[in-house]
Formats: structure tokens, C-alpha cells, sequence
């Protein structure tokens, strides 16, 4: 008996080193369970690292604050970090009287990381800073009226406007909007939505005068740390007396949070436009650029078909559109391209893209889809209306297409000849509804005279040896269409 229980004993202790040993092979076979990103932070002026600093990570799903250790290290791995991600990292927000000495000091990238390397470092050099400005007495306070909370005139606001001056400036400080409410304006849930709303009003205003929404910090505080509590309310005499002590702590207080904001890093967006053909520059080409960040403008090639431009709100998690339409040109083929710009360091501040594009009236292989209908019939369907709103959208994209409808039907409708051209018809009728116009298509037919005529015959062919006909094919009941032009003018007006 004792035998059999040692024995069990050493069984069960083989079990559990296999189970063991399984899981760190999968730990060692799984890649992304060892990814981390890490680094120092440091004073630029004595090198020395900053113990306790505030080191941020963020993503578009993620955003992770520690504090660096004694000797001013911080470390994110996994699992908080996933494989082929952009991250920002920074320090320079939460630290005060510390600002960055880089640009580009606050970004990250996992792409690769558990293939060839599975440890990022990204050490942070931070400097001291000095106050460029006195700042406003933090204890005068942006007044509302009891139970509003709108500023009637803020241009006029004293203390307002004081901090306006002074974030401007001061374009690397931060600031926290503090909003309150008096214990007699509603219940917990309305103090704290009225403080809010008192904290954003401010907010509204800064950002209306150009400081960013991203220097700005919002808490609603409701009916906490009151300016006139309820001793002191009481002891006022007159309600009208009570009324004005209790409009004290209808306020909003502004303090400096934060000494640096990081500095947006700019980056330079260049390239050239050429002639698919020629291989020649295109001057006064068009370039329209949008970011996921609001980034949106219009630029135009000059004579070497160069252009340039700079995004001064460099965001590294936004996403990028960069388009080529130019008269007299049809659209580049990257025309729905997304991308994204990382640049690695100072020594890559310029995005290069380059556009090649092609005359007008130089045909391009191009691939559509039928448009489909229902057996017997000539209305469209929601299936065949979603199409032809893509071939619009391609039709006012492109202005010199001409399009050829071809309409199609099998044997076996009623009708079929007529139904193959009336096909056609109904998708050159919808698009002209659309307002386009109608000399920009041509419709036509697949069944002709002679097709009809080999159909009978066949038939008949069929039903003399009495086989069996063909089963019905719906694929027939189409219109197909393809471009048979690149150079449409419309005709000037009468």
C-alpha cells in the first residue's frame, strides 16, 4: 500500500513537471508574450536620472502611467503591449518644471519586436524649465451665476483673459480647469454635471483663441471645497446677501497642472507628380491631403511637378490621405489609399510620396460587376441601386468617362429581346435621374436578330429529339457595362 502511494506521489510530481514544462515552451514559442518597451529618463543638463517621474504609454485602446524607479528606469511588456503597434511614450506631461529635449522623444513602435528583437528602448532626456510669465493669482476665480452655467460676455472676464495671455505666452504649459457648483444647485449628480459644464465653458473659450484642446484639463468638482461653506453662509443676513455668498462658489479655478507640453512634431510631406507616359513633371497638379487628426489641405505642383507641404500637429496614431486629382488627368491609382506616417527619428522629417498619372482618353483596363435583376423583370433592385451608386460616384470622380450598357436575358423569359434592351434602358434612365448626363451613355443589347433565330432552331432541335431543355440561368437576367471613353466634353450651352 505504501508502495503504490509512492509511487502515485511520483507520477503526480512527473504530471506537473511536464504540464510545467509545456507551458514554458508555449511561453518561449509565443513571441508576443515577451515584448517590451524601456528606457531611462534623465536631466539633459547633469544626466542624471529622475527618479519618480511619470512615464506615460499610449495607444488608440491604451493609455498606462508608472513611475520610473530610483535609478529612473520604466519598463511596459507584455501583455499590455501587442505586436505591430504604434505607442506614444512620454514624460514630460506629469512632471512639473520638466519639458522634453527632443521632438521626437515621445514614440514607439512594436513592428518586428518578437521576431528579431523583442525589447525596445526609448530613453527620455527631459530638461528643467523657467516661467516665462508671472503667473495669474491662482486664487481669483472665473465667476457664473447661481444655476447657470454659461459666461455671458468671457471676452470681458478678468481672470479669464489673464490665463488666455499667459497660455499663449507660455506655449508649452498646462493647465486644469477646476469647475464647482454650490450644495444648492441640485443634487450630486446635477452638481457634478453643472461644475463640468462650467470647466468646459472655459475650455470653449481658450480653444476658440487657438490654444490647443490637448494643453486643457477638465475635472468637475460639484459641491467640494466650497469658497463660502455653511457656517459662513448662515451668518450672512438678507437673501439677497446669501444669494451673492453662495454665487462665490459658483466659479471655475484655474491652476498650472503641468509645466511642458510636448511639442508637436513636424513633419515635412513632399513629392512629385510625373506623366505616366511621358515621364515628364505635371505642373499645377492638385494634391488634396487629410488626416484622421483634422489635418486638411490643398496643395499644387510647380513647374518640376514638385510640392510640399508641413503638418505641424504631427500625431504618429493618426492615419493619412493623400489624393492626386488634376483637370485634364485621370485620378492616380492610389486614389483610396490610407496610410500612416512614422518617421524614426530627426533624421526622417520628410513623408515622400510620389504620384505617376495618365492623360485623359488613354483607356484603363478596368473590372465591373453586372448589375443584376429579378427573372421577368426591368425594376431595379436595393442590390442593383447600391451598384449604380458606385458607378455614379466613379462617373463624377472621372468627368470624360463614357460608359456602354450592354442589356442581357435568357431564352426562357417572355419577352427576352425586349427585356435585354429595356435592361440597359433602366440603368442609363436611373443614372440620368442621378444627374448625369445622358450623352455620357450608350445602351445596347446582347440579344440580336440572328441569336434569336439560332435560339429557335435549337429549340426546336431539343424538342424533336425530346431531350431535356436547359434549366433557366439567372446569371443572364443582367446588364453589363465598361468604358468606352476617357474624353468627354459636355457640350457648351445654347
Amino acid at each position: 500500500m505504501r508502495g503504490f502511494k509512492k509511487e502515485n506521489k511520483i507520477q503526480y510530481i512527473y504530471r506537473c513537471l511536464s504540464i510545467a514544462l509545456l507551458a514554458f515552451c508555449f511561453g518561449i514559442a509565443n513571441g508576443q508574450q515577451n515584448l517590451v518597451i524601456e528606457g531611462r529618463v534623465t536631466d539633459t543638463a547633469t544626466s542624471k536620472p529622475i527618479a519618480g517621474a511619470a512615464v506615460t504609454l499610449r495607444a488608440n485602446d491604451t493609455t498606462v502611467t508608472i513611475l520610473t524607479d530610483g535609478a529612473g528606469k520604466y519598463s511596459f511588456a507584455s501583455p499590455l503591449l501587442k505586436p505591430d503597434k504604434i505607442y506614444v511614450v512620454y514624460a514630460g506631461n506629469d512632471n512639473p518644471m520638466y519639458g522634453y529635449a527632443g521632438n521626437d522623444e515621445y514614440y514607439a513602435s512594436t513592428y518586428g519586436l518578437g521576431k528579431s528583437s523583442r525589447v525596445y528602448e526609448r530613453n527620455i532626456s527631459l530638461k528643467q524649465g523657467v516661467l516665462n510669465a508671472q503667473v495669474p493669482t491662482p486664487d481669483r476665480h472665473v465667476q457664473f451665476i447661481f444655476r447657470q452655467n454659461t459666461l455671458a460676455s468671457p471676452e470681458k472676464d478678468t481672470v479669464l483673459n489673464m490665463w488666455l495671455q499667459y497660455l499663449k505666452s507660455n506655449p508649452t504649459y498646462i493647465v486644469e480647469i477646476n469647475g464647482y457648483a454650490d450644495r444648492k444647485e441640485g443634487n450630486k449628480s446635477l452638481q457634478i454635471m453643472l461644475s463640468r459644464a462650467r470647466a468646459q465653458q472655459c475650455i470653449n473659450y481658450f480653444v476658440a483663441n487657438d490654444i490647443l484642446q490637448s494643453r486643457l484639463r477638465l475635472t468637475g468638482n460639484g459641491d467640494n471645497n466650497p469658497v463660502m461653506d455653511r457656517k459662513a453662509i448662515r451668518k450672512v443676513k438678507g437673501k439677497e446677501a446669501k444669494l451673492a455668498a453662495r454665487q462665490l462658489n459658483c466659479r471655475a479655478e484655474i491652476v498650472l497642472k503641468n509645466i511642458f507640453f510636448p511639442p508637436p512634431l513636424v513633419i515635412n510631406v513632399s513629392g512629385m507628380v510625373t506623366d505616366i507616359n511621358s515621364n515628364r513633371p505635371v505642373a499645377n497638379a492638385i494634391i488634396l491631403f487629410k488626416g484622421s487628426e483634422s489635418t486638411n489641405f490643398i496643395m499644387k505642383t510647380d513647374s518640376l511637378g514638385h510640392y510640399s507641404a508641413t503638418i505641424k500637429n504631427y500625431n504618429p496614431l493618426s492615419f493619412y490621405k493623400e489624393t492626386c486629382q488634376t483637370p485634364g488627368y485621370n485620378p492616380a491609382n492610389d486614389i483610396d489609399d490610407v496610410f500612416k506616417i512614422t518617421p524614426q527619428s530627426k533624421d526622417e522629417p520628410v513623408y515622400v510620396h510620389n504620384f505617376r498619372i495618365e492623360k485623359n482618353g488613354i483607356q484603363k483596363p478596368l473590372i465591373f460587376s453586372p448589375i443584376l435583376f429579378d427573372s421577368g423583370s426591368i425594376e431595379l433592385t436595393r442590390v442593383a441601386m447600391d451598384s449604380l451608386a458606385s458607378v455614379k460616384k466613379m462617373l463624377l470622380q472621372n468627368p470624360g468617362l463614357v460608359f456602354e450598357f450592354m442589356g442581357d436575358a435568357d431564352w426562357h423569359e417572355e419577352n427576352y429581346v425586349q427585356l435585354s434592351w429595356s435592361r440597359a434602358h433602366a440603368c442609363v434612365n436611373y443614372l440620368v435621374s442621378q444627374g448625369i448626363d445622358a450623352a455620357r451613355f450608350i445602351a445596347n443589347s446582347r440579344v440580336t436578330v440572328e441569336a434569336e433565330e439560332d435560339k429557335e432552331k435549337t429549340t426546336k432541335a431539343i424538342v424533336k429529339k425530346k431531350e431535356r431543355q436547359k434549366l433557366f440561368n439567372k446569371s443572364k437576367c443582367n446588364a453589363s457595362f465598361w468604358v468606352l471613353r476617357w474624353d468627354y466634353v459636355k457640350a457648351p450651352e445654347q
